[in-house]
């Protein structure tokens, strides 16, 4: 607007000085560039220039300068905007201020003052730096700072209204009005010459709504056509042209489709009117493009048809400078949907561009074309307005969605035409043609890009853009629709067609340019046309992974390529595959061009995401020396940026129907890129070395990276990394007050900052390179960690993000520096995290090995210095509770919405359809989907009433989209809590479980972990806390008690406190002292009650918490059981009683105390709690079903009162479980027994469902109960446990896979079939060996499964598998134990036949039993295959090859497996013996009078001791001799084992190192210091006197039924039995032997003798005649008794009498059958 103020300042011929009202409001223009447009033309010719000149005095002038000529404040205030104008002047208002300067230097004063002006600021000089710029034209239509200045020359009369909102504080003021009086008045006397300098002068007012709808208002209202300017005048001037331009076109006989470019020019346009015209133009559409108001009047007035005049004078025979304004004017019109949809109709019919195929000649149908016309006219002038115009109306078009009917009727309907002349017209050739003008190149290329990005935008991917055939459109009658042209364009960009390389080369060539870093024509045009071409290929990289899902899904035919592979092709420009490296080089640009490295940072990422491997791309990257120094210098300036990030508020929901509105607040670009650069760095880590991540962080890329040395920038010729880039953001502020500055002014770039430490500490490559440089080179963690915990309040944003990523990297740090033994640097961080450090503040500082302080700790000593100040006179809280009370579990969740017009069931669901998890499986909503689908909806409602309600249902709207927001952000909240949690969580695990014992030990450990849990508790105990929220607590919970169990059953010190026992050490350590015994106890409770607590509020919430809950409580009840010890059964606990008195003596000590109160505790929660329990063990998850069983298990253990038992029996639970095991644990055991079972999960519930059954059967009570619920009888009908798998155990002697994570049938069965036979004997245990009933019911439910336990017996031979002696020792024990009554069955089954199958059953199984006796008699055999075993290392025993020390134990656990197989089946004996009466008489004998099997026993195996049960052959009783002489054999060689072990842990301390190695027996040992090898070596001591006595204990028990068995055979053969070749018998002597004695079977006489011949029992009476035992046989035992019961036997047997028999008991069992068998053999032998 100042192009001609020296014109109207140099003529005044009035002396007017009307220029006096131009200055009235100086302050406004000298605040922007744009002043000097606003004074662009002087039509009053007014010469007041003198006005604007005031030197200063000591300027001379040699002009006589006037007297009255003194300056006035009014000049000085004008002088100062012309001089300061200057001293601001932007580049493009060089001309307008050279202008302005011309027009006030009139006069002589004037001219001189000028001059002086421009001599002294040196302007001229300034103007020559514009070498090489061409000037330009200002745009004075630009108003980047939105101040709307021109809002002063704008005073409309009160009668006029404005659509825009008006600030209260805009009351024109007097100078406003002036201004507008000249606007106003100017235009009431424009002369001719003045018109365009006026349009122009209206077209720079009319910045912003408000101006621009008072620059509307004034042309409508300024006098109608009689006036020149007014808008009436100018439409109508338009259409005079039109129709004398189209009447001259018709008038030419020319037909009507070639009035679009007629060759006759007898009635074209003067160049004057031209210009008229489109300065017209150019004010019409500045106007439409501020005001929407004005928009909607220029198409809504009939009689202006500014759309119909305007495509009218597009088909006139005009320039194409004209065409082009005409065409960008349409463009800012159908910026409104309604007027685009009528130009879009307008633009089909008119044909500019031919969308209908010709019918007659091809090439008259193109004459006409927009397409002719850009090949013929514009490339032959070499310059493109026209092109330039269509292309700015297409991308105004495009904005909103193209109509889906778009030339329906006459052609295929859709886009193509348009996008194809975009594409193959304009785009692709853009460097086949000449430009007269450099950048209007890049104006057509950028103007393309921009449709093409916004096209591909706003395309949503729908599967049916990928039908072969068309669908058919609704409504148009059949016509084929085309698919979307973003879809189009996508396809076209994932594949090597032209215009992915038309891409690649606008990017190439952009590069190029761009690395002179020099100035060049249409530099702003190229800058936006490779960044449209780099949002494009990200708008690509985004949708790709959608397409090809889709195809697939589809099986279209479709064939695209990934992005990745495209652009990792070969450029057949260069032959070099440079195209992602071209993308890249724009992070070199980041200075000037932030945008464009934005956008290639996030292509970059895109291919790392898609691509498999990385080392092709780092390959690329590192082929050049110089192209890899400047990309990674390029990262590295990027990160460098020092950009405060913006304060993010909650973004409201916009429910304006524009939306583009955008958030002014948009995040600075220099952060996004360094967010995106961080997130590839963490992406690329996942990925095999070498990856771009270790090549930015200056990792080794042909060495291993663990191998990589790390260092600062220029040590050895390192350069700056990305690493040395995000450390040093992190370590800005570290030991300042403040703490880290990051977390202040950019905590979003901290928070992945801390994020890529951690992950960079958590890769497998990278953890030791990356842990030894931040340990050595900058202390990193420690100076981090000293300002922990972290207060958001402190910091005003939330950065539980932050400290979470800190202590997991933490926590790394902290088992890496334990693993490494690195024990300085362990005590240190411990000592911080415990808040341990005032020593060392005090101290000066963490001394190194020789004394010395370094510099990073006597910087951390000043940091804790400052940092404890802050607390003193407070009580000292560690850090890890700090950081614990940082994070709180209150999280309210926004109330719901009342709904008045939806229903609520539909948005619910609505909402639920259209959340979306991220990885860590948060679901949040899509708050722009839905919205835009309630949008819809309320659209789709049409009617008065919904018309009527429309504003209150946009406010139900609004408030369930607020209510959305708020969920996702309570979602998010969440989410950070999880994580904080999750950190400190990991922190406290390895502090738990990775520091050595003896830097965390005993009461400090004890301490602590109190501490914890109390505060834990207390936490999640709060009325509002949010209980999903607190899931992850019992996590912590569980980790807490299991370590708090642990502590308290840790071995203690030997000199530490009072033991309980003379050997062990494994006690209650807390309550081995005095004062802290209430205290741990009082903490436990305290603890207890706050778990119960936690498990009655969780209710029914996350199955896992409850799950972690219970295994929690469980840990807590189990720190009060005590612990099953290695206690040395021969000598026994020193200070307790020994023998009988043991069982007397009653210790109240610190476990049943503790015991005790933890049940008061329990009982105090009453039923509430019971029922809770119950309820979770009958039902529910069936981890959390198992672990409530074990609660129950273990409060029933507890429970002397036995309220638990009563609660369970008197609510039915206890019955419940007991029918559950027939009902529905049947059924699905039967699936676990398959080969390849689906899960486990019935099988553990059945364990432990056994395990609780077992212990209720432990009390005679319980087992009262569950005798009479019919549990036997439920399990006799489990078809589960007849389903015993056939193995041949024969043919894999050392096969025991019961630790196999998937055990193989057999073990699944066995471990069923142990948890049955346990509950059976713990019943046949409560309730005595007298209890007839249960021995029945246990013996009906062998006998139902009697193929099972068949199989079982009938393999015989003893083999070395631990699997199968147990389950055989189990077996004969319950066997053993259920048949001490001979009547058993004979009250319960009534039925003879029933009966007698009972009674053959019991037979068969008592031949079996007495088949397995000769196998198990010899443990000698054993003892010597079991120390080979152990002597060879390499020979695996019980199948598992392993060390000395775990093979000496296996072969312990088989030894005492056989022993437990041969006291059963001893006592099996003995009870059938002893199953009629006391009297030798009344009497069951088993064995015949045989001793051949003790003289055998040197020469034959144990296999050969075997009779077949036969007519004359039997077992003899030599048998139980053999296993007698050799029981007591072994007592001897143990007890002398165990007085040697005894004698070693007495002289433990004297030990050398060999012996405690050797004592160890295992290399880990040898990094243990000497205090730990004596505890190893204590251990080992104890568990092996333990496994010794136990030995003892079970040869005494052999020797004890053996010597009762030889007794009861010897008496009746020397003293009662009758030879069956006696000839005669007496009758006192027959009649005894019929009348006293009962037949072995129990049977009648007559049975007897017809059905049990060949038994391999022996009977008394006549039936000795069947069984063959003669004269011979009884002389034969009288000759061999004598020589084996020698003296030499009788002292061993007195031996194990002495050393164990006397400390159980005062009267000794074994001396009184010793006694009578001597007796016998002296009677009876006579020796």
């Amino acid at each position: 607007m100042t192009y001609q103020i020296g014109d109207l300042y140099r003529k005044d011929p009035l002396k007017l000085e009307l220029a006096q009202e131009y200055w009235s409001h100086l302050s406004i223009f000298i605040m922007t560039y744009q002043i000097g447009d606003l004074y662009r033309k002087d039509p009053l010719k007014l010469e007041l220039a003198l006005e604007y000149w005031s030197p200063p005095e000591s300027m001379t002038s040699p002009v006589e300068i006037h007297p009255n000529s003194r300056p006035d404040p009014k000049q000085i205030s004008l002088f100062k905007f012309v001089r300061v104008s200057g001293d601001l002047l932007a580049a493009p208002l060089f001309l307008p201020y050279i202008h302005m300067l011309t027009g006030l230097a009139s006069g002589p004063h004037a001219a001189y003052h000028c001059f002086s002006l421009l001599r002294v600021n040196g302007i001229l000089l300034e103007a020559t730096a514009w070498t090489g710029h061409r000037l330009h034209p200002p745009n004075a239509f630009e108003d980047p700072l939105k101040l709307e200045l021109a809002q002063e020359y704008w005073s409309p009369p009160e009668s006029m209204t404005s659509p825009v909102e008006i600030h209260p504080n805009s009351r024109p003021d007097p100078k406003q009005i002036s201004l507008f009086k000249f606007v106003r008045v100017s235009g009431d006397l424009l002369a001719a010459p003045l018109f365009l300098p006026y349009i122009h002068m209206l077209t720079g007012l009319a910045s912003g709504p408000h101006a621009a709808y008072h620059c509307f208002s004034l042309l409508r209202v300024n006098g109608g056509q009689a006036s020149p300017v007014s808008w009436d005048h100018i439409f109508s001037s338009m259409h005079q042209y039109f129709s004398s331009l189209r009447q001259e076109a018709y008038g030419s006989g020319d037909n009507l489709g070639s009035g679009m470019y007629r060759t006759s020019t007898a009635r074209s346009m003067t160049p004057q009117e031209l210009e008229a015209v489109c300065a017209c133009l150019r004010l019409t559409r500045h106007i439409a493009d501020q005001s929407e108001t004005c928009r909607s009047a220029f198409c809504e007035n009939q009689q202006w048809s500014v759309v119909m005049v305007l495509f009218g004078l597009l088909s006139c025979s005009v320039q194409h400078s004209m065409k082009g304004e005409i065409l960008c004017t349409l463009a800012s019109i159908a910026q409104t949907p309604v007027f685009a949809a009528t130009i879009w109709q307008t633009l089909e019919s008119s044909q500019i561009l031919p969308t209908i195929p010709s019918s007659g000649d091809s090439k008259t149908g193109q004459t006409n074309s927009i397409k002719v016309e850009l090949e013929e006219v514009e490339s032959r002038n070499e310059e493109f307005p026209l092109t330039r115009g269509f292309l700015q109306l297409i991308s105004a078009l495009t904005q909103f969605p193209v109509p889906l009917g778009l030339g329906a009727g006459t052609r295929t309907p859709g886009f193509d035409p348009y996008l194809d002349f975009i594409l193959n017209s304009v785009l692709l050739k853009y460097n086949t043609r000449a430009y007269k003008d450099a950048a209007e190149k890049w104006q057509v290329v950028s103007a393309c890009l921009e449709i093409l990005v916004m096209l591909l935008t706003d395309y949503q991917l729908n599967t049916d853009d990928l039908r072969v055939d068309p669908g058919e459109m609704r409504g148009v009658g059949g016509v084929s629709a085309s698919s979307h042209p973003g879809f189009a364009v996508l396809c076209l960009m994932l594949t090597d067609s032209q215009l992915f390389k038309t891409i690649q080369q606008i990017l190439e060539e952009a590069v190029r340019l761009f690395e002179h870093f020099t100035p060049f024509p249409g530099r702003e045009h190229m800058e936006q046309a490779s960044l449209l071409c780099l949002r494009l290929l990200e708008e690509c990289g985004d949708r790709q992974a959608s397409l090809e899902q889709r195809i697939r899904e589809t099986a279209s035919p479709l064939m695209v390529s990934s992005l990745e592979k495209l652009l990792l092709a070969i450029n057949p420009r260069t032959r070099k595959a440079d195209y992602l490296t071209n993308i890249t080089k724009f992070v070199v640009f980041n200075s000037f061009l932030p945008k464009h490295t934005s956008a290639a940072v996030r292509i970059l990422y895109q291919v790392c995401q898609e691509a498999a491997s990385q080392s092709d791309i780092v390959n690329l990257f590192t082929a050049e020396k110089s192209v890899s120094a400047e990309l990674l210098q390029g990262f590295v300036e990027c990160l460098d940026s020092n950009c405060p990030e913006i304060k993010e508020e909650r973004a409201s929901v916009l429910l304006m129907e524009n939306e583009g509105v955008t958030d002014p607040k948009e995040p600075p670009v220099e952060n996004v890129i360094c967010e995106h650069i961080i997130q590839l760095l963490l992406l690329s880590l996942d990925q095999a070395a070498p990856n771009l991540a270790h090549w930015l962080m200056g990792f080794h890329l042909q060495k291993p990276v663990v191998r990589t040395t790390l260092q600062d920038p220029g040590v050895m010729g390192s350069p700056k990394t990305c690493l040395h880039s995000v450390l040093a953001m992190l370590e800005r502020g570290l030991g300042s007050r403040e703490g880290p500055a990051s977390l202040m002014d950019r905590p979003q770039l901290a928070e992945l900052g801390y994020r890529l430490v951690y992950a960079l500490a958590a890769n497998r490559d990278t953890s030791a390179p990356t842990l030894r440089y931040l340990r050595t080179t900058h202390d990193f963690l420690f100076r981090q960690l000293q300002h922990l915990p972290l207060d958001s309040a402190k910091y005003l944003t939330d950065v539980a993000d932050h400290q979470s990523w800190l202590l997991r990297t933490a926590a790394i740090e902290l088992r890496t520096t334990c693993l490494n033994r690195q024990r300085s640097h362990t005590l240190r961080l411990v000592k911080l995290l415990l808040g341990e450090d005032d020593q060392e503040v005090q101290s000066g500082g963490q001394m190194l090995d020789d004394g010395e302080t370094t510099f990073a700790d006597r910087e951390a000593t000043l940091s804790v210095t400052q940092l404890n100040v802050r607390t003193a006179g407070k009580q000292m809280r560690n850090r890890l509770l700090g950081v614990l009370d940082t994070i709180s579990f209150e999280q309210p969740f926004p109330p719901p919405v009342s709904f008045t017009f939806f229903d609520r069931d539909q948005v619910e669901a609505l909402v639920r359809s259209l959340e979306q998890r991220t990885r860590e499986g948060v679901a949040y909503c899509d708050v722009r989907a839905l919205r835009k689908v309630l949008l819809t909806e309320l659209a789709n409602q049409q009617g008065p009433m919904v018309a009527g309600q429309r504003p209150h249902i946009m406010e139900e709207i609004q408030q369930i989209l607020e209510t959305v927001v708020e969920h996702n952000e309570c979602r998010e909240l969440l989410q950070r809590k999880r994580r904080a949690l999750e950190g400190w969580r990991q922190i406290l695990g390895v502090l738990l479980t990775s520091v050595p014992q003896d830097l965390l030990a005993g009461e400090r450990r004890q301490a602590l972990l109190f501490d914890l849990l109390h505060e834990l508790l207390v936490k999640v105990s709060g009325d509002e806390v949010n209980l999903e929220a607190t899931g992850l607590v019992s996590d912590v919970l569980l980790t807490l008690m299991a370590n708090l169990r642990h502590c308290f059953q840790s071995p203690a010190a030997p000199a530490g406190g009072a033991v309980f026992g003379g050997g062990d050490v494994s006690t209650l350590q807390p309550f081995s002292g005095g004062g802290s015994r209430t205290v741990f106890a009082s903490s436990l409770q305290i603890v207890l009650k706050g778990l119960i607590d936690y498990i009655l509020k969780s209710g029914g919430m996350i199955q896992k918490v409850r799950v972690n809950l219970y295994g929690a409580l469980l840990y807590c009840l189990q720190i009060a059981k005590k612990p099953e010890l290695d206690e040395d059964l021969l000598t026994g606990p020193s200070g307790k009683p020994r023998g009988m008195e043991r069982l007397l003596y009653q210790d109240d000590g610190e476990y049943e105390r503790l015991a005790a109160e933890n049940m008061e505790t329990i009982s105090a929660y009453g039923d509430p709690f019971m029922e809770a329990v119950c309820r979770d063990a009958c039902d529910g998850h069936h981890v959390g079903r198992m672990l409530a069983l074990s609660v129950l298990d273990t409060v029933l253990s507890l429970d002397r009162q036995n309220a638990w038992l009563s609660f369970l029996c008197g609510h039915g639970y206890l019955q419940h479980l007991v029918d559950s095991v027939a009902s529905e644990d049947d059924q699905q055991l039967l699936a676990v027994l398959a080969p390849q079972p689906a899960n486990l999960r019935a099988l553990y519930i059945f364990q432990s469902k056994m395990s609780l059954l077992t212990r209720v059967a432990q009390c005679p009570e319980g087992a009262r109960t569950l005798l009479h619920s019919g549990s036997l009888e439920k399990l006799a009908t489990c078809s589960v446990l007849s389903l015993r798998p056939e193995v041949d155990d024969h043919s894999h002697p050392s096969e025991d896979d019961d630790d196999d994570l998937v055990p193989s049938p057999l073990a699944r069965y066995r471990q069923l079939l142990f948890a049955v036979l346990r509950f059976c004997l713990a019943l046949l245990t409560s309730l005595g060996g007298e209890n007839k009933e249960a021995a029945t019911q246990v013996m009906l439910l062998v006998v139902s499964h009697s193929d099972v336990f068949s199989s079982i017996l009938r393999n015989r031979k003893p083999l070395l598998n631990v699997s199968y002696l147990r389950e055989l020792s189990l077996t004969t024990a319950v066997v053993a134990r259920a048949n001490y009554h001979s009547d058993l069955g004979a009250d319960l089954l009534e039925q003879d036949t029933a009966n007698m199958e009972f009674r053959s059953q019991r037979m068969r199984l008592q031949d079996q039993m007495l088949a397995l006796l000769p196998h198990y008699s010899t443990p000698e055999t054993v003892v010597k295959e079991l120390n080979t075993h152990i002597s060879s290392p390499t020979t695996p025993v019980g199948g598992r090859p392993s060390s000395s020390q775990l093979a000496s134990d296996l072969a312990a656990q088989l030894l005492h497996l056989f022993q437990e197989v041969a006291s059963n089946i001893t006592a099996y004996c003995r009870s059938l013996i002893t199953a009629v009466g006391e009297g030798s008489m009344n009497q069951h004998l088993l064995f015949g009078p045989s001793l051949e099997e003790v003289a055998a026993r040197e020469g034959s195996r144990a296999d050969e001791l075997s009779v077949t049960l036969g007519v004359g052959r039997r077992l003899g009783v030599g048998v139980v001799l053999l296993l007698l002489q050799q029981s007591a054999r072994q007592f001897a060689i143990v007890l002398d084992g165990h007085d040697q072990l005894s004698q070693k842990l007495a002289s433990l301390p004297e030990l050398t190192a060999e012996d405690l190695k050797q004592l160890c027996g295992d290399s880990a040992v040898e990094k243990l210091s000497s205090q730990q090898r004596q505890e190893v070596a204590r251990g080992r001591l104890l568990h092996s006197l333990a496994q010794k006595s136990q030995q003892l204990q079970h040869y005494v028990y052999i020797v004890e039924n053996c010597l009762y068995v030889i007794w009861r055979h010897l008496e009746f053969f020397l003293v009662h039995c009758v030879p069956a070749d006696q000839s005669s018998m007496t009758t006192p002597t027959f009649m005894r032997h019929q009348v006293g004695m009962r037949k072995l079977t129990g049977m009648s006489e007559s049975y007897l003798d017809s059905s049990i011949v060949g038994s391999p029992v022996v009977s008394t009476g006549l039936s000795q005649f069947a069984l063959g035992v003669s004269r011979q046989d009884i002389e034969h035992l009288r000759t061999m008794a004598p020589l084996v019961l020698n003296e030499t036997f009788f002292k061993k047997v007195q031996l194990v009498d002495e050393r164990y028999g006397k400390e159980r008991s005062h009267y000794s069992f074994t001396e009184a059958i010793v006694r009578r068998i001597k007796r016998v053999l002296r009677l009876h032998t006579g020796k």
